[in-house]
């Protein structure tokens, strides 16, 4: 979408008898459009980048960090997204009506894009839905220490009854 604003920015060429505020708002929203995408994408691709990093190669207890601090993270970077997306509609809503020679058409036109802009929240509505969890169903990156014992259960080290096995040396009888 940083895309698509770039290219409204380079190449749309704007009516001379367009009125400044206008033609101001359309920028504005144009340029707010490319940073939210550019920022969106940047936080997304950091947090899938150090968020596992972080969990793999840690020390004791990063696993639940990099859990805790990805979710905020995530959504920061939803955020962001959403508010791109409004603005390029917006921009794009803009230059329908600096565009036009007549009403009309602009109003036909700009119907349309509004129309594709609450399908688009729905279908972003019912993808969450079906993709979230309720808030009781949410498992958090802390552990318990019984949570912990018990996934350790049986390997070397962590039952008291295995060190004694495991402290004998091989080449003793």
């Amino acid at each position: 979408i940083a895309g698509f604003a770039y290219t409204g920015i380079a190449e749309v060429t704007i009516p001379e008898d367009t009125h400044w505020a206008m033609e101001g708002l359309y920028y504005i929203m144009t340029v707010s459009a490319m940073l939210f995408q550019i920022a969106a994408t940047i936080r997304a691709s950091l947090v899938a980048l150090m968020g596992p990093a972080l969990a793999l190669r840690g020390k004791a207890g990063s696993m639940h960090r990099s859990v805790e601090a990805m979710e905020p993270c995530f959504r920061g970077a939803w955020r962001n997204f959403l508010a791109g997306m409004f603005c390029i509609l917006m921009s794009t809503l803009i230059n329908v009506f600096q565009q036009s020679q007549y009403w009309a058409s602009a109003t036909f036109v700009g119907v349309g894009i509004v129309l594709a802009t609450v399908e688009i929240y729905r279908d972003i509505l019912y993808v969450s839905r079906r993709f979230n969890l309720p808030a009781n169903e949410v498992e958090r990156g802390a552990f318990t220490r019984q949570e912990v014992r018990s996934m350790f259960k049986g390997r070397r080290g962590a039952d008291p009854n295995r060190r004694k096995l495991a402290s004998r040396s091989v080449t003793s009888t």
